[in-house]
Protein backbone atom coordinates (compact mmCIF):
# COMPACT_ATOMS: atom_id res chain seq x y z
CA UNK A 1 0.00 0.00 0.00
CA UNK A 2 1.33 3.01 -0.97
CA UNK A 3 1.18 6.71 -1.43
CA UNK A 4 2.44 9.82 -3.51
CA UNK A 5 5.50 12.11 -1.14
CA UNK A 6 4.96 15.09 -4.42
CA UNK A 7 1.89 16.54 -6.28
CA UNK A 8 0.30 16.49 -9.53
CA UNK A 9 2.05 13.02 -9.54
CA UNK A 10 0.97 11.02 -12.81
CA UNK A 11 -0.35 7.32 -11.93
CA UNK A 12 -0.18 6.63 -15.59
CA UNK A 13 3.77 5.38 -16.78
CA UNK A 14 6.18 4.52 -14.32
CA UNK A 15 3.15 2.91 -11.82
CA UNK A 16 1.18 1.46 -14.84
CA UNK A 17 3.44 -0.93 -17.19
CA UNK A 18 2.11 -2.71 -20.36
CA UNK A 19 3.29 -5.69 -22.14
CA UNK A 20 6.35 -7.94 -22.02
CA UNK A 21 6.56 -11.59 -21.36
CA UNK A 22 3.95 -13.21 -18.99
CA UNK A 23 1.33 -10.33 -18.28
CA UNK A 24 -1.38 -10.75 -16.45
CA UNK A 25 -4.27 -11.46 -18.05
CA UNK A 26 -5.45 -7.52 -19.50
CA UNK A 27 -2.09 -7.13 -21.07
CA UNK A 28 -1.11 -5.29 -18.30
CA UNK A 29 2.19 -5.76 -15.68
CA UNK A 30 0.42 -4.49 -12.92
CA UNK A 31 -2.84 -4.28 -10.38
CA UNK A 32 -3.52 -0.62 -9.44
CA UNK A 33 -6.79 -0.32 -7.17
CA UNK A 34 -7.70 2.43 -4.96
CA UNK A 35 -10.45 1.78 -1.97
CA UNK A 36 -14.16 2.63 -2.32
CA UNK A 37 -15.51 3.28 1.38
CA UNK A 38 -19.57 3.84 0.16
CA UNK A 39 -19.59 -0.17 -1.20
CA UNK A 40 -16.09 -1.11 0.22
CA UNK A 41 -14.50 -2.13 -2.88
CA UNK A 42 -11.50 -2.23 -4.42
CA UNK A 43 -11.58 -0.58 -7.33
CA UNK A 44 -9.08 -1.39 -10.42
CA UNK A 45 -7.64 1.60 -12.16
CA UNK A 46 -8.64 0.76 -16.01
CA UNK A 47 -12.50 -0.32 -14.70
CA UNK A 48 -13.83 2.85 -16.21
CA UNK A 49 -16.73 0.61 -17.54
CA UNK A 50 -18.08 -0.88 -14.32
CA UNK A 51 -19.63 1.54 -11.67
CA UNK A 52 -17.99 2.85 -9.10
CA UNK A 53 -15.28 4.51 -11.75
CA UNK A 54 -11.91 5.00 -10.63
CA UNK A 55 -13.04 9.10 -11.00
CA UNK A 56 -15.78 7.86 -8.67
CA UNK A 57 -13.47 6.37 -6.03
CA UNK A 58 -10.01 8.45 -6.51
CA UNK A 59 -11.24 11.81 -8.23
CA UNK A 60 -8.51 12.19 -10.12
CA UNK A 61 -6.07 10.30 -12.93
CA UNK A 62 -2.69 11.32 -10.89
CA UNK A 63 -2.16 10.35 -7.48
CA UNK A 64 -3.95 12.49 -4.56
CA UNK A 65 -1.73 13.97 -1.68
CA UNK A 66 -2.62 12.19 1.63
CA UNK A 67 -4.49 8.96 -0.03
CA UNK A 68 -3.06 4.97 -0.15
CA UNK A 69 -3.69 3.07 -3.13
CA UNK A 70 -2.87 -0.54 -3.53
CA UNK A 71 -0.65 -2.03 -6.08
CA UNK A 72 1.22 -5.00 -7.18
CA UNK A 73 3.78 -5.77 -9.78
CA UNK A 74 4.92 -8.50 -11.89
CA UNK A 75 8.49 -7.57 -12.47
CA UNK A 76 10.41 -7.53 -8.47
CA UNK A 77 12.23 -5.08 -7.92
CA UNK A 78 11.27 -2.85 -10.58
CA UNK A 79 12.07 0.88 -10.26
CA UNK A 80 9.11 3.79 -9.99
CA UNK A 81 9.84 7.32 -9.77
CA UNK A 82 7.77 9.95 -8.15
CA UNK A 83 8.75 13.45 -9.76
CA UNK A 84 7.61 16.86 -8.88
CA UNK A 85 7.37 19.54 -6.06
CA UNK A 86 7.72 17.73 -2.92
CA UNK A 87 4.13 18.41 -0.77
CA UNK A 88 4.80 20.41 2.40
CA UNK A 89 2.07 22.27 4.62
CA UNK A 90 -0.90 21.31 5.40
CA UNK A 91 -2.67 18.26 3.91
CA UNK A 92 -6.28 17.21 3.98
CA UNK A 93 -7.47 14.55 2.81
CA UNK A 94 -11.63 13.37 2.39
CA UNK A 95 -12.89 10.81 4.67
CA UNK A 96 -16.16 8.91 4.45
CA UNK A 97 -18.72 7.06 6.84
CA UNK A 98 -21.15 5.12 4.94
CA UNK A 99 -23.99 3.40 6.89
CA UNK A 100 -24.27 -0.35 6.19
CA UNK A 101 -24.19 -3.97 7.61
CA UNK A 102 -20.33 -4.58 7.93
CA UNK A 103 -17.25 -3.61 9.81
CA UNK A 104 -15.32 -2.39 6.71
CA UNK A 105 -17.91 0.50 6.52
CA UNK A 106 -16.07 3.82 7.52
CA UNK A 107 -12.45 2.33 6.84
CA UNK A 108 -10.40 4.80 4.14
CA UNK A 109 -7.35 4.20 2.88
CA UNK A 110 -4.63 7.39 3.61
CA UNK A 111 -1.19 7.89 2.83
CA UNK A 112 2.02 9.85 4.25
CA UNK A 113 2.01 12.66 1.97
CA UNK A 114 5.60 13.65 2.75
CA UNK A 115 8.78 12.73 1.86
CA UNK A 116 9.66 12.23 5.40
CA UNK A 117 7.69 9.86 8.77
CA UNK A 118 5.06 11.42 10.14
CA UNK A 119 3.97 10.35 13.84
CA UNK A 120 0.60 9.15 14.36
CA UNK A 121 0.90 10.45 18.27
CA UNK A 122 2.25 13.59 17.76
CA UNK A 123 0.82 16.23 20.13
CA UNK A 124 -0.16 18.99 17.34
CA UNK A 125 -0.32 19.08 13.46
CA UNK A 126 -3.38 16.58 13.30
CA UNK A 127 -7.25 17.07 13.31
CA UNK A 128 -8.68 13.76 13.35
CA UNK A 129 -11.95 14.80 14.72
CA UNK A 130 -14.13 12.60 12.09
CA UNK A 131 -12.19 9.47 12.81
CA UNK A 132 -13.23 6.97 15.55
CA UNK A 133 -11.90 7.24 18.95
CA UNK A 134 -10.98 3.55 20.86
CA UNK A 135 -10.09 4.82 24.69
CA UNK A 136 -8.38 8.11 24.11
CA UNK A 137 -6.52 6.66 21.08
CA UNK A 138 -6.63 6.84 17.08
CA UNK A 139 -6.55 3.19 15.39
CA UNK A 140 -4.43 2.67 12.04
CA UNK A 141 -4.49 -0.66 9.80
CA UNK A 142 -1.15 -1.12 7.53
CA UNK A 143 -0.74 -4.30 5.15
CA UNK A 144 2.15 -6.77 5.67
CA UNK A 145 2.60 -8.85 2.93
CA UNK A 146 5.28 -11.06 4.26
CA UNK A 147 2.53 -12.13 7.26
CA UNK A 148 -0.65 -11.69 5.02
CA UNK A 149 -2.50 -9.44 7.57
CA UNK A 150 -2.83 -6.40 8.67
CA UNK A 151 -0.52 -4.86 11.25
CA UNK A 152 -2.48 -2.59 14.00
CA UNK A 153 -1.47 0.57 16.19
CA UNK A 154 -3.46 3.07 18.77
CA UNK A 155 -2.23 6.20 19.67
CA UNK A 156 -3.30 5.51 23.09
CA UNK A 157 -0.45 2.73 23.81
CA UNK A 158 2.38 3.58 26.30
CA UNK A 159 4.77 1.21 24.82
CA UNK A 160 4.52 2.69 21.30
CA UNK A 161 4.31 -0.78 20.28
CA UNK A 162 1.62 -2.47 17.72
CA UNK A 163 1.62 -5.95 16.00
CA UNK A 164 3.45 -6.67 12.79
CA UNK A 165 5.98 -4.19 12.97
CA UNK A 166 3.49 -1.48 12.69
CA UNK A 167 4.65 1.70 15.08
CA UNK A 168 4.02 5.74 15.80
CA UNK A 169 5.91 6.19 13.01
CA UNK A 170 4.20 5.97 9.02
CA UNK A 171 7.22 5.79 6.74
CA UNK A 172 7.29 7.46 3.45
CA UNK A 173 5.69 6.44 0.53
CA UNK A 174 3.04 4.42 3.19
CA UNK A 175 -0.57 3.62 2.94
CA UNK A 176 -2.66 3.03 6.10
CA UNK A 177 -5.94 2.44 6.84
CA UNK A 178 -8.09 4.09 9.28
CA UNK A 179 -11.86 4.39 10.25
CA UNK A 180 -13.96 7.42 10.16
CA UNK A 181 -17.04 8.04 12.45
CA UNK A 182 -18.47 10.72 10.19
CA UNK A 183 -17.90 11.98 6.67
CA UNK A 184 -15.83 15.03 6.58
CA UNK A 185 -11.92 15.27 6.52
CA UNK A 186 -8.12 14.30 8.06
CA UNK A 187 -5.86 17.30 7.81
CA UNK A 188 -2.02 17.38 9.03
CA UNK A 189 0.67 19.37 8.98
CA UNK A 190 4.69 19.76 9.38
CA UNK A 191 3.96 18.97 12.60
CA UNK A 192 3.62 15.80 12.26
CA UNK A 193 6.71 15.23 10.77
CA UNK A 194 9.74 13.36 12.06
CA UNK A 195 12.55 11.74 11.22
CA UNK A 196 12.45 8.74 13.01
CA UNK A 197 11.04 5.61 11.92
CA UNK A 198 12.36 6.44 7.99
CA UNK A 199 13.35 2.87 7.42
CA UNK A 200 10.16 1.60 8.96
CA UNK A 201 8.54 0.54 5.81
CA UNK A 202 7.02 -2.89 7.25
CA UNK A 203 9.56 -3.28 9.20
CA UNK A 204 10.41 -3.88 12.86
CA UNK A 205 11.44 -1.28 15.46
CA UNK A 206 13.59 -2.06 18.32
CA UNK A 207 12.27 -1.85 22.00
CA UNK A 208 13.79 0.87 24.30
CA UNK A 209 11.65 0.04 27.32
CA UNK A 210 10.26 -2.16 29.80
CA UNK A 211 6.33 -2.11 29.31
CA UNK A 212 3.91 -4.45 30.88
CA UNK A 213 3.64 -5.46 27.25
CA UNK A 214 2.50 -9.05 26.06
CA UNK A 215 1.96 -9.78 22.21
CA UNK A 216 1.35 -13.02 21.20
CA UNK A 217 2.17 -14.31 17.67
CA UNK A 218 0.56 -17.06 15.77
CA UNK A 219 2.67 -18.54 12.68
CA UNK A 220 1.36 -21.23 9.94
CA UNK A 221 4.41 -23.53 9.59
CA UNK A 222 3.10 -23.90 5.69
CA UNK A 223 4.02 -19.91 5.05
CA UNK A 224 -0.16 -19.41 4.62
CA UNK A 225 0.97 -16.18 6.86
CA UNK A 226 1.51 -15.05 10.40
CA UNK A 227 -0.98 -12.71 13.01
CA UNK A 228 -0.51 -11.03 16.27
CA UNK A 229 -2.28 -9.35 19.20
CA UNK A 230 -0.79 -6.80 21.68
CA UNK A 231 -2.16 -6.56 25.01
CA UNK A 232 -0.83 -3.69 27.43
CA UNK A 233 -1.06 -3.69 30.96
CA UNK A 234 -1.04 -0.89 33.38
CA UNK A 235 -3.43 1.62 32.21
CA UNK A 236 -5.16 3.90 34.38
CA UNK A 237 -8.64 1.62 33.54
CA UNK A 238 -9.77 -0.27 30.98
CA UNK A 239 -9.45 1.41 27.35
CA UNK A 240 -10.60 -1.18 24.70
CA UNK A 241 -7.57 -0.62 22.14
CA UNK A 242 -7.38 -1.12 18.56
CA UNK A 243 -10.25 -3.41 16.58
CA UNK A 244 -9.22 -6.40 14.40
CA UNK A 245 -9.25 -5.62 10.60
CA UNK A 246 -8.92 -9.36 9.15
CA UNK A 247 -6.43 -10.69 5.99
CA UNK A 248 -8.30 -10.50 2.64
CA UNK A 249 -6.60 -13.49 2.37
CA UNK A 250 -8.67 -16.51 3.30
CA UNK A 251 -5.40 -18.77 3.86
CA UNK A 252 -4.56 -16.28 6.23
CA UNK A 253 -4.70 -16.83 10.01
CA UNK A 254 -6.52 -14.85 12.71
CA UNK A 255 -5.76 -14.35 16.21
CA UNK A 256 -7.92 -11.54 18.36
CA UNK A 257 -8.91 -11.03 21.40
CA UNK A 258 -12.89 -10.77 22.08
CA UNK A 259 -14.54 -8.28 23.98
CA UNK A 260 -17.94 -7.18 24.69
CA UNK A 261 -18.73 -9.26 20.82
CA UNK A 262 -16.17 -6.94 19.45
CA UNK A 263 -12.81 -8.34 18.23
CA UNK A 264 -9.43 -6.72 18.88
CA UNK A 265 -5.94 -6.84 17.71
CA UNK A 266 -4.41 -4.54 20.64
CA UNK A 267 -6.27 -3.96 24.30
CA UNK A 268 -5.33 -1.46 26.50
CA UNK A 269 -5.84 -2.94 30.22
CA UNK A 270 -5.43 -1.67 33.74
CA UNK A 271 -3.91 -4.37 36.12
CA UNK A 272 -3.20 -7.90 35.54
CA UNK A 273 -4.92 -8.75 38.77
CA UNK A 274 -7.84 -7.12 37.52
CA UNK A 275 -7.13 -8.77 33.83
CA UNK A 276 -5.82 -12.51 35.22
CA UNK A 277 -7.53 -14.62 32.22
CA UNK A 278 -8.06 -13.05 28.69
CA UNK A 279 -10.59 -14.67 25.66
CA UNK A 280 -7.82 -15.37 23.46
CA UNK A 281 -9.44 -16.44 19.94
CA UNK A 282 -7.84 -18.18 16.85
CA UNK A 283 -8.85 -18.43 12.42
CA UNK A 284 -6.92 -21.24 10.49
CA UNK A 285 -7.31 -20.05 7.27
CA UNK A 286 -5.48 -23.24 6.45
CA UNK A 287 -5.25 -26.80 7.87
CA UNK A 288 -2.36 -27.65 9.21
CA UNK A 289 0.43 -26.70 11.92
CA UNK A 290 1.11 -23.67 13.89
CA UNK A 291 3.03 -22.34 16.27
CA UNK A 292 2.01 -19.62 18.93
CA UNK A 293 5.03 -17.80 20.43
CA UNK A 294 4.69 -15.55 23.50
CA UNK A 295 7.46 -11.81 23.56
CA UNK A 296 7.06 -10.28 27.38
CA UNK A 297 9.45 -8.57 29.54
CA UNK A 298 10.26 -11.85 31.58
CA UNK A 299 11.02 -9.43 35.08
CA UNK A 300 6.85 -7.67 34.66
CA UNK A 301 5.27 -11.00 34.44
CA UNK A 302 5.45 -13.58 37.54
CA UNK A 303 3.12 -15.69 36.22
CA UNK A 304 1.61 -16.51 32.62
CA UNK A 305 -0.08 -19.12 31.42
CA UNK A 306 -2.00 -20.97 28.14
CA UNK A 307 -5.09 -22.78 28.08
CA UNK A 308 -5.69 -24.76 25.30
CA UNK A 309 -9.04 -25.87 25.79
CA UNK A 310 -9.35 -27.98 22.03
CA UNK A 311 -6.81 -29.86 23.77
CA UNK A 312 -6.94 -29.57 27.25
CA UNK A 313 -3.67 -28.44 27.81
CA UNK A 314 -2.41 -26.31 30.13
CA UNK A 315 1.60 -24.73 28.74
CA UNK A 316 3.32 -23.04 31.04
CA UNK A 317 4.87 -19.78 28.86
CA UNK A 318 7.31 -18.61 31.50
CA UNK A 319 9.14 -22.13 31.18
CA UNK A 320 8.64 -22.27 27.54
CA UNK A 321 7.29 -19.29 25.48
CA UNK A 322 6.41 -21.45 22.16
CA UNK A 323 3.58 -23.89 21.81
CA UNK A 324 2.90 -26.17 18.99
CA UNK A 325 -0.69 -27.31 17.43
CA UNK A 326 -2.47 -28.17 15.19
CA UNK A 327 -6.18 -26.49 13.72
CA UNK A 328 -8.28 -26.16 11.08
CA UNK A 329 -10.73 -23.66 9.70
CA UNK A 330 -13.53 -25.59 11.11
CA UNK A 331 -12.49 -25.35 14.44
CA UNK A 332 -13.82 -23.51 17.32
CA UNK A 333 -12.51 -19.30 17.63
CA UNK A 334 -12.81 -19.15 20.88
CA UNK A 335 -9.79 -21.91 21.70
CA UNK A 336 -7.46 -20.37 23.96
CA UNK A 337 -7.31 -18.69 27.20
CA UNK A 338 -4.39 -16.08 28.34
CA UNK A 339 -4.27 -16.15 32.39
CA UNK A 340 -1.47 -13.37 33.61
CA UNK A 341 -2.34 -14.49 37.39
CA UNK A 342 -2.49 -17.56 39.59
CA UNK A 343 -6.10 -18.87 40.59
CA UNK A 344 -9.00 -20.14 39.28
CA UNK A 345 -11.86 -17.99 37.01
CA UNK A 346 -14.34 -18.23 34.68
CA UNK A 347 -13.93 -18.58 31.07
CA UNK A 348 -13.67 -15.41 29.48
CA UNK A 349 -15.09 -16.29 26.22
CA UNK A 350 -18.54 -16.79 28.02
CA UNK A 351 -21.26 -14.17 27.16
CA UNK A 352 -21.16 -14.16 31.29
CA UNK A 353 -18.10 -14.93 32.69
CA UNK A 354 -18.82 -16.71 36.30
CA UNK A 355 -17.24 -19.22 38.51
CA UNK A 356 -19.67 -20.69 40.91
CA UNK A 357 -18.37 -23.46 43.05
CA UNK A 358 -18.99 -24.69 46.62
CA UNK A 359 -17.18 -25.50 50.05
CA UNK A 360 -18.49 -26.66 53.43
CA UNK A 361 -22.01 -25.45 52.76
CA UNK A 362 -20.75 -22.16 51.46
CA UNK A 363 -21.61 -21.40 47.90
CA UNK A 364 -18.92 -18.66 46.01
CA UNK A 365 -20.17 -16.74 43.13
CA UNK A 366 -16.45 -15.41 41.38
CA UNK A 367 -18.14 -12.16 39.64
CA UNK A 368 -13.93 -10.90 39.15
CA UNK A 369 -14.40 -10.60 35.32
CA UNK A 370 -17.69 -8.80 35.23
CA UNK A 371 -18.52 -5.02 36.41
CA UNK A 372 -22.16 -3.83 37.63
CA UNK A 373 -25.23 -5.41 39.45
CA UNK A 374 -26.85 -9.04 39.32
CA UNK A 375 -29.21 -11.08 41.19
CA UNK A 376 -28.02 -14.81 42.13
CA UNK A 377 -31.13 -17.15 42.63
CA UNK A 378 -30.15 -20.70 44.45
CA UNK A 379 -32.76 -23.97 44.21
CA UNK A 380 -32.29 -27.48 44.99
CA UNK A 381 -33.28 -29.82 41.81
CA UNK A 382 -36.63 -29.89 43.24
CA UNK A 383 -37.28 -26.20 42.30
CA UNK A 384 -37.04 -25.05 46.38
CA UNK A 385 -35.98 -21.96 47.04
CA UNK A 386 -32.35 -21.81 48.93
CA UNK A 387 -30.87 -18.56 48.42
CA UNK A 388 -31.76 -14.95 46.69
CA UNK A 389 -28.81 -12.65 46.37
CA UNK A 390 -27.70 -9.20 44.84
CA UNK A 391 -24.17 -9.32 43.82
CA UNK A 392 -21.44 -7.43 42.19
CA UNK A 393 -18.90 -7.70 39.57
CA UNK A 394 -15.39 -7.03 40.68
CA UNK A 395 -15.36 -9.79 43.39
CA UNK A 396 -16.21 -13.00 45.29
CA UNK A 397 -19.70 -13.08 46.97
CA UNK A 398 -20.28 -16.20 49.71
CA UNK A 399 -23.66 -17.49 49.52
CA UNK A 400 -24.75 -19.47 53.24
CA UNK A 401 -26.45 -22.90 51.89
CA UNK A 402 -28.91 -24.16 55.17
CA UNK A 403 -30.46 -26.91 53.43
CA UNK A 404 -28.83 -30.67 53.13
CA UNK A 405 -28.56 -30.15 49.28
CA UNK A 406 -25.59 -32.10 47.48
CA UNK A 407 -26.28 -30.00 44.21
CA UNK A 408 -27.94 -26.58 44.03
CA UNK A 409 -29.25 -25.08 41.03
CA UNK A 410 -27.70 -21.45 40.36
CA UNK A 411 -29.15 -18.66 38.04
CA UNK A 412 -27.74 -15.73 37.86
CA UNK A 413 -29.07 -12.71 35.82
CA UNK A 414 -28.09 -8.72 34.74
CA UNK A 415 -28.24 -6.53 31.58
CA UNK A 416 -25.38 -8.29 30.36
CA UNK A 417 -27.33 -11.86 30.09
CA UNK A 418 -28.08 -15.03 32.08
CA UNK A 419 -26.67 -18.20 33.24
CA UNK A 420 -27.68 -21.62 35.13
CA UNK A 421 -25.11 -23.79 36.47
CA UNK A 422 -25.35 -26.91 38.43
CA UNK A 423 -22.89 -26.96 41.39
CA UNK A 424 -22.16 -29.81 43.47
CA UNK A 425 -22.61 -28.90 47.11
CA UNK A 426 -19.19 -30.77 49.56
Amino acid sequence: MISSPVSSQAISGDFTPTGGENPYGDGTRYDFYAWYEPDTSWVYLLNNNQPPTWSTANGSENFVPGRGYLVSYKDQHSTLVFEGNLNNGEVSVAVSKTEGVGTEFGHNLLGNPYPSSIDWKAVNGWNRDNLVTTGSGYEIWIWSETNLNYGAYNSAASADEGTLGVTRYIAPNQGFFVKAGQSGTVSMDNSVRVHQGAGNWLKSAKKDNLYETLKITIESSAGHGCDEVVVEFGHRQNETGTRKKFSFMPSAPAVFITEDGRFYSIRLVGEKEKNAVLPLSFKAGEAGNYKLSADFPAELFDFLELYDKETGLRHNLKLQSGYLFQATPDDRTDRFVLQVAPGNFADPHSSLPVHVFARQKMLYVDMRLLTGQFYCDVFTLTGQAVAKEVVFGGGVTQINIPLAASVVIVHISGNEGKIYKKVPVF
